[in-house]
């Protein structure tokens, strides 16, 4: 995991966003250097393994998430960062379209299935799109945004994503409180692969279990019992 800054252009500070706030969109390996000419220059930019990260002294909010143009890319914001990811491609679609059919096919009364997802937010400066979540109904109001902790968040893996899901999401998640989180990696070269973290208590975030490969089966009882083979993630008719 790498990180490139990216030192703004010489113009006078703004805290004011563009309008429209527009970004491009990048290559299936995510943000480069090129894709960042005639970005505002009152903002910081910095490139994490095709990752755009994007941030200011005062930091960003929800307020300016929404803000955001309705294109193919990703925002997230992690500690008052905005997070800008690349469309995932087509086999990280088909894992958490599979994953999803399993999960939901499992879930008992109470508790609901969502991918995509509704943001996970924790204050003013966090709002994270897992690709997949298990949240309880009793959070879900109708026409109100979510705003419960899910008892498990899943990230599937993409190339431009490696360092953030393996590292710091798995921080902010375990801040979070989210009980579960497990990482899907749907890669033919290292995977399919899925590894499942549990929040314990005693270290202060999450034991990590063995990474279960493509030829074997994932069987867990949180949050709630459910068992399937990497490989059908990924399989294609």
């Amino acid at each position: 995991m790498s990180a490139m800054p990216v030192p703004p252009e010489t113009s006078p500070p703004d805290r004011a966003l563009p309008d429209p706030w527009t970004f491009p969109t990048p290559g299936p390996d995510g943000f480069t250097p090129d894709d960042l000419v005639g970005l505002p220059g009152a903002f910081r930019y910095e490139l994490l393994d095709g990752l755009l990260l994007v941030s200011r002294p005062d930091g960003f909010t929800i307020d300016d998430l929404e803000r955001t143009p309705e294109d193919s890319n990703r925002y997230e914001l992690i500690d008052g960062t905005l997070v800008v990811s690349p469309a995932p491609t087509w086999e990280h679609q088909r894992a958490v379209l599979k994953l999803a059919v399993v999960l939901e096919a499992a879930c008992p009364a109470g508790l609901v299935v969502f991918g995509p997802t509704p943001d996970v937010r924790k204050g003013r400066r966090g709002s994270l799109q897992p690709d997949l979540i298990v949240a309880r109904a009793v959070d879900l109001t109708p026409g109100a945004p979510y705003l419960g902790v899910p008892l498990l968040a899943v990230e599937v893996l993409s190339p431009s994503s490696l360092g953030m899901d393996r590292l710091t999401k798995r921080q902010v998640y375990g801040r979070l409180g989210v009980s579960s989180y497990w990482i899907v990696d749907p890669s033919a070269r290292t995977g399919p692969a899925v590894t499942v973290l549990r929040l314990d208590p005693a270290l202060d975030g999450y034991r990590e279990e063995p990474t279960t490969g493509p030829d074997a089966v994932v069987t867990v009882t949180e949050p709630f019992p459910a068992s399937f083979a990497p490989a059908d993630l990924v399989r294609v008719p």
